[in-house]
């Protein structure tokens, strides 16, 4: 699995999507097999926050994370500064 080679893994969904399971995928990234899966899970949401405005939920830990995005359906848009923070999050 990447997860155990050091690959940074980002999931990210909206909220809003009918396409993708929002609620399924985010329970496969807290049961998937891999060396800190508790740690994953202990850790908990925190807000997704750019520039002071709250844009949804991240669950972090190492080199995985998953973020819920708020008001965002399937072909997720989202500014060019909330997408660069993200990015910011996933490469950094």
């Amino acid at each position: 699995m990447f997860l155990n080679h050091s690959v940074r893994v980002h999931l990210y969904y909206g909220d809003a999507d009918c396409i993708c399971n929002r609620f399924g995928d985010q329970t496969v990234s807290i049961v998937v097999n891999y060396t800190h899966k508790e740690d994953l899970a202990a850790a908990g949401c925190q807000q997704f926050v750019v520039s002071g405005t709250e844009y949804g939920e991240i669950r972090q830990f190492g080199d995985f994370s998953f973020l819920e995005i708020y008001e965002a359906g399937h072909a997720t848009l989202l500014s060019i500064r909330n997408h660069l923070e993200m990015l910011r999050r996933v490469l950094l």
